[in-house]
């Protein structure tokens, strides 16, 4: 016995050191080392980014956490100094931040002036110290970025749906059945009691039910930043013939989705192109000048939505 412990205790050394899993765990190890050593350095930020906080030697450090304390005291502040006052003083702010945002919250609760006040505080204080880039690497705040003039401006892009206005009756899909009418408003109720949704939502879908003009979307306006988006409301709002301006990125299938879902709607979608609508010469060409980047083209989106629909609602 005693020999058998000796051999297992002497071999233990070469079982750890050669196995397979250490073996393959330095592979991988050593693989990152590498990676990181000949990566190739992160591109220069460009458009909207978060404020530089500190340096280390000569790069700039941009953290989220010193800017998210300064919005959120900026908030609370507008209300209540000594909450702001807390914020800032927190140390442990990865794991501290939750009660800060409940207190925040907590004040808006107070009174719909209290819930504004709040809101544009922090909105201000964010155009403040948030940075615009340009592309010849110049920096200022956002605010200035956004208030400055611009030389350089988009065209407008229009497709308007050639379908026929579609029945005005909500419908709701559920459990494989369309939902309509009573039937719908006896599971709203449904809904409410158990707690699936607030009784104001409820409230909303049921007037919806009785009011069937308002399914007709055919004189409102909606500007959808990243209209694309799989979770947003496009599909639903070209079903009931809205009028949408759609801001996306400038990818060529993102549009070719989007606007040939607009031709088969009996809505409208306006969007922002490089190009004259009118020099593009087919379909892939109008695809490929269309779109912009919310991030890095954010003042000359600003500049063309604000004259893009004076009046309308």
């Amino acid at each position: 016995f005693s020999s058998l412990m000796y051999y297992m205790i002497a071999s233990l050394p070469i079982i750890y050191i050669g196995s397979p899993g250490m073996v393959l765990n330095m592979v991988g190890n050593r693989k990152k080392a590498f990676k990181k050593r000949f990566a190739k350095p992160a591109p220069p930020p460009r458009g909207l980014v978060f404020p530089v906080t500190e340096t280390k030697g000569t790069e700039p450090i941009r953290s989220s956490t010193p800017t998210a304390k300064a919005i959120i005291a900026a908030a609370v502040g507008a209300v209540n100094d000594e909450k702001a006052e807390k914020v800032l003083k927190e140390r442990n702010w990865r794991f501290g931040y939750v009660k800060h945002w409940i207190g925040m919250v907590d004040e808006q609760c107070k009174t719909p002036d209290a819930a504004l006040a709040v809101a544009k505080a922090g909105l201000a204080k964010a155009y403040e110290i948030f940075q615009f880039v340009h592309p010849d690497g110049s920096s200022v705040s956002f605010e200035d970025a956004m208030a400055a003039k611009n030389t350089e401006k988009f065209s407008t892009g229009f497709i308007k749906g050639e379908a026929a206005q579609g029945k005005k009756v909500l419908e709701v899909p559920y459990n494989g059945k369309t939902l309509a009418g009573q039937e719908l408003k006896d599971q709203v109720k449904k809904w409410v009691d158990y707690g699936t949704i607030e009784p104001s939502a409820g409230e909303a879908i049921i007037k919806c039910v009785d009011n069937p003009g308002w399914l007709d979307l055919s004189d409102k306006y909606f500007v959808l930043l990243g209209a694309g988006s799989a979770m947003g409301p496009f599909e639903v709002l070209m079903s009931l013939g809205a009028n949408v301006i759609a801001i996306d990125l400038d990818r060529p299938f993102i549009w070719k989705r989007l606007i040939n879902r607009a031709k088969n709607s009996s809505g409208s979608i306006t969007f922002p192109m490089n190009a004259e609508q009118s020099s593009c010469k087919d379909d892939d060409a109008l695809y490929a000048a269309s779109g912009c980047n919310l991030f890095t083209q954010t003042p000359l989106i600003r500049d063309w939505l604000v004259d893009l629909y004076p009046g309308k609602s």
